[in-house]
């Protein structure tokens, strides 16, 4: 990492890359906090293809936070990022989500999208971080009928049981009554930023 995708040090500690001594426990608290389904060996394999971009926030060299990524069509996104609840609060997950911008835009990436889980604080935390709604992701039920129109909002595209619908600004009711409707497995905002 160079010295420029450092974040600065503070009075909690630093975000530097994920050391490899320390990949079962980044992969534990990813899996403790977020809805990581991946064994550790692909974690580790993960890593050794992307290490400049597994960052890790160490306090007294106790690690307290995880941010690393997912490729989804060739391009980088936010796979997890993840702090542990006695370090909620305290700015760990902000300065990890700048490190991983900083690491994301390094590799000649302009965007960034993430996934964010259908919990409003959550959203509320990449909006105030400088994140919009870009879609609302609507997951269908395996054998489920769903008619896209009970949404109203326009439907992008489909992939697969996965319906990508055009946010019109972010409505945490609204994903509520989506997640409600029958057929429907999930819905949650993916949310985008220019870097």
């Amino acid at each position: 990492m160079t010295e420029s995708q450092k974040s600065p040090r503070s009075a909690l500690g630093l975000c530097r890359l994920l050391l490899e001594k320390d990949l079962k426990e980044g992969w534990q608290l990813a899996k403790d906090y977020t809805e990581l389904d991946m064994s550790f060996e692909a974690f580790k394999a993960f890593y050794t293809k992307y290490p400049s971009l597994h960052l890790a926030y160490y306090l007294n060299n106790e690690l307290v936070g995880i941010c690393f990524p997912d490729v989804v069509n060739g391009e980088i996104v936010i796979g997890s990022l993840a702090v542990k609840k006695a370090f909620w609060r305290r700015g760990i997950g902000s300065s990890l989500l700048s490190c991983f911008e900083r690491a994301v835009k390094a590799t000649g990436q302009e965007e960034l999208t993430v996934g964010a889980a259908d919990i409003e604080w959550v959203e509320r935390f990449y909006m105030k971080n400088g994140y919009e709604p870009k879609h609302l992701l609507v997951q269908i039920d395996d054998g489920a009928m769903f008619n896209p129109s009970m949404v109203p909002l326009p439907l992008e595209r489909r992939d697969g049981r996965k319906l990508y619908f055009r946010a019109a600004g972010y409505s945490p009711k609204l994903r509520g009554r989506v997640a409600k409707l029958p057929g429907v497995k999930s819905a949650n905002y993916i949310m985008w930023k220019s870097l």
